[in-house]
């Protein structure tokens, strides 16, 4: 009896892991972008966007499709307009993030926003979607701290 508990809880926990490992995101294909001093590393479905003459923002097709901005110089206007909305405080990684989503009239679908320090700056990245992926987290990760 003994046993085949044990059996059962080892067969579980290995289960789990799988899982988590199934999960996992593999991003050594991944290109890096530079960003106002912070390497940003792109996945392929994002890569081959336009990076600003300032290099303060990266945008694949538009922000509503997948950008990432440095909101230093209007961090109010961008990160205050969400104040009405119902967001979430994540930690990813490293990095406090504040999450919104919304339906984006313009776009025809949601688009997601995550905010976060990283170096001496802060970040929003936006994406099409109405939920943080694993993608996106992986972004977040590989990016350094805050000073």
């Amino acid at each position: 009896m003994f046993s085949k508990k044990l059996f059962l809880s080892l067969l579980l926990i290995a289960l789990i892991i799988s899982m988590g490992c199934a999960n996992a995101v593999d991003s050594s294909n991944w290109k890096t972008v530079k960003i106002n001093d912070v390497d940003f590393k792109i996945p392929p479905k994002y890569q081959g966007g336009d990076i600003n003459n300032d290099h303060t923002n990266y945008h694949y097709k538009d922000l509503n499709t997948f950008g990432i901005l440095c909101i230093d110089d209007y961090i109010a206007s961008s990160y205050g307009c969400w104040h009405n909305l119902k967001g979430k405080n994540l930690t990813i990684g490293s990095h406090d993030v504040a999450y919104f989503y919304q339906y984006n009239n313009f776009a025809k679908h949601d688009v997601s926003h995550a905010y976060f320090s990283s170096g001496d700056s802060i970040y929003c990245i936006s994406w099409g979607s109405g939920e943080m992926t694993d993608e996106i987290e992986e972004i977040i990760i590989n990016t350094p701290d805050s000073s």
